[in-house]
């Protein structure tokens, strides 16, 4: 790493050994920029060095007149240039690496010339080192990343030394510049246009100016300048100077200049040099700009409503606006916020009556934290449709510096709702061709928008299989739509699907398809869905599962294995000798015709007897394991309940 003189100690204390690696090995322990364990090298022939002081120069520095008159000074670029190569790994040309003491002839050769042992050795490696030496050498400065040689001197006499320690760099100059427009209060790192606003007739803007040495090497001459001020706060021309700054040192000034309209922007620059390593002047240096608007402010929201996707925009700041039915399109409300005044607005908070603006629930405001002058900000914000009259508010907030700022607009709209399709939907009615009629409560499927269902008008629009029915039928006062399958058993197995329309007194309707299979006798059903199902076995003996969902499940006249699964399940085993199977987790079943001695329950899930708590509740049974209610049988004895009528599944 390169290093600088005027980092450098005078003086050490030096520890010196034998070494392997080197010719010396050098310990210095004194709190300096080169502490640490060194290799150390041999630079004339001589007394060996021995413990002690020893003065400390650079390579590239002054050197006293008695190393100078021990050493041959031109060939020190080469001898840097030999110990910022790695001979250990390389090569030598009688092909082993390259030794310690090989490398210490060359040098030796180089510096040493008159008492050098490298013309009575022959040395072949030593003379390789030496010549590339002196072809790559000449005039070498290490770079960033390379090693320097510094020479150890010892006071008591004897060999001098030279090592190459590692010695921190990286000058660094910097200037923060910060302004003020509160007397001095308050400070901006304000580096961007447009800075903090500075009111008329308030305070005049302060500048203050920070310059700090944040590298690792001595700096001097430093001038600190504006391209506006000069630091007393007149005009430019005069600087400021210091004449050094220690590393980490810092240097603080504060200059209070006239207040000025509009925006203004002033750059401080600070400049320094240093000595480098091959004694030449460098210069550092840095720039920060400081900002600050010197300025009626005004801010307007205007609310609009569009019910046809965003394609067109109401101003509708009075009931009832336009109408919007149901399911044809959310309401979008779009959000036009102006800054009409004459200077940027900062930290502008814009807020809803009804949501946030993310189109939930009132709370969570938008903030935009610049707003120019004469800039207009757009937000559009899509939210669920609602029913009758809806009106929400728009509002705006700022403040100004201790003025605040607010608008507020209005958007309505009307909201037509049509019939809704409840959860209580089914997603599939499986029966076999001799069940009875299926009938189903439509006024539990459909729900009209005012809550009174006898309004609603029931029609079949569709029917996709009709040779599947003998009829389809709907109450209209009762709401029952009735499922007459065909006695010949017309296309059966089949499928249908039948599309039933309920209209409210406006005109607005929903549709609901109701998928019906109507199975052969004894023909396997298929297992249920995550949904709502209604299953009729028939005379066959069924296995039917209705898996996840609140599902009806009929038996039929055979024994029958129902399996509710997931969900409140309605089970009825009808004649025969009937299995229903619980297993927690699965939901809360209600058994309506459990008989005792003929049907059985059985336990999946880990679930056993023993585990079981059956309790009376009323005319029914309630029957639940570990806290969990499992399954109610309705018009059932406790006390008839016994271990024989449960099994293991």
């Amino acid at each position: 790493m390169v290093t600088y003189s005027t980092i450098l100690p005078d003086s050490v204390y030096i520890d010196v050994e034998q070494n392997n690696q080197s010719y010396w090995k050098i310990t210095i322990n004194d709190g300096t920029s080169i502490d640490g364990v060194h290799n150390g090298w041999c630079i004339d022939w001589g007394t060996p060095p021995s413990d002690g002081i020893a003065n400390v120069y650079s390579s590239y520095g002054s050197l006293s007149q008695n190393i100078l008159s021990r050493i041959n000074e031109e060939n020190l670029d080469s001898i840097n240039w030999i110990l910022n190569k790695n001979w250990n790994s390389t090569q030598s040309p009688e092909g082993n690496g390259f030794q310690g003491e090989e490398v210490q002839n060359a040098i030796w050769s180089l510096i040493d010339e008159g008492n050098s042992i490298f013309p009575g050795t022959n040395d072949v490696d030593s003379n390789y080192i030496r010549q590339q030496a002196l072809q790559n050498g000449n005039g070498f400065v290490p770079n960033a990343d390379d090693n320097v040689v510094i020479i150890l001197e010892p006071q008591s006499g004897g060999q001098v030394v030279i090592i190459t320690p590692d010695i921190p760099e990286n000058p660094a100059l910097d200037i923060e510049k910060y302004v003020s427009t509160d007397g001095g209060k308050t400070w901006h790192d304000a580096d961007n246009p447009s800075g903090p606003i500075s009111l008329q007739d308030t305070f005049d803007p302060f500048f203050k100016f920070v310059v700090e040495n944040t590298g690792d090497v001595h700096l001097s001459n430093i001038t600190v300048s504006d391209t506006v001020y000069d630091l007393n706060g007149d005009a430019p021309g005069t600087d400021i100077t210091i004449n050094s700054l220690a590393v980490g040192e810092t240097k603080e000034y504060i200059i209070t200049a006239p207040w000025e309209l509009g925006q203004h922007t002033n750059t401080a620059s600070a400049n320094a040099s240093y000595i480098d390593i091959t004694n030449t002047t460098r210069n550092v240096g840095d720039r920060d700009d400081a900002n600050y608007f010197g300025a009626a402010p005004e801010i307007d929201l205007e609310k609009l409503v569009s019910v046809d996707g965003g394609e067109t925009w109401h101003d509708a700041d009075n009931p009832t606006g336009p109408a919007l039915i149901e399911g044809t399109s959310d309401p979008v409300f779009k959000f036009v916020v102006t800054n009409t005044g004459n200077v940027d607005l900062t930290n502008v908070i814009l807020s809803d009556s009804d949501y946030d603006l993310n189109g939930d629930a009132a709370g969570t405001d938008i903030t935009i934290d610049l707003l120019g002058v004469g800039e207009v900000k757009e937000y559009t914000l899509t939210v669920p449709w609602e029913p009758a009259q809806h009106t929400n508010t728009g509002t705006v907030n700022t403040s100004y510096m201790d003025r605040n700022l607010s608008d507020s607009d209005d958007a309505h709209y009307w909201g037509k709702a049509i019939p809704k399709i409840t959860e209580k939907r089914l997603c599939g009615v499986y029966v076999t061709k001799n069940s009875p009629d299926t009938v189903l409560n439509l006024f539990d499927i459909f729900e009209d928008a005012d809550n009174d269902d006898s309004e609603l008008t029931l029609t079949i629009e569709n029917n996709t299989n009709p040779e599947l029915f003998d009829a389809i039928s709907i109450d209209a006062q009762t709401g029952l739509l009735t499922l007459d399958y065909s006695l010949q058993g017309k296309n059966v197995p089949g499928d249908a699907e039948i599309t039933i329309r309920a209209t409210d007194p406006d005109g607005l309707f929903v549709n609901y398809i109701l998928p019906v299979s109507v199975l052969k006798n004894n023909d396997p059903f298929p297992d249920g869905k995550n949904c709502n199902e209604y299953f009729h076995g028939g005379n066959g003996q069924d296995v039917i599962t209705g898996n996840g969902g609140n599902d009806t499940i009929f038996g039929g006249s055979s024994p029958d294995i129902l399996i509710g699964g997931e969900g409140n399940d309605v089970l009825v085993g009808g004649k025969g000798n009937d299995a229903f199977i619980i297993s927690p987790g699965d939901g809360v079943d209600i058994i309506e015709d459990f008989g005792d001695g003929k049907d059985q329950i059985g336990l999946d899930g880990g679930l056993s007897f023993d585990m079981l708590n059956i309790m009376q509740d009323g005319s029914d049974v309630l029957i639940s394991a570990n806290g969990e209610l499992l399954m109610t049988l309705t018009d059932v004895d406790a006390n008839q309940l016994k271990e024989k009528d449960f099994f293991l599944v």
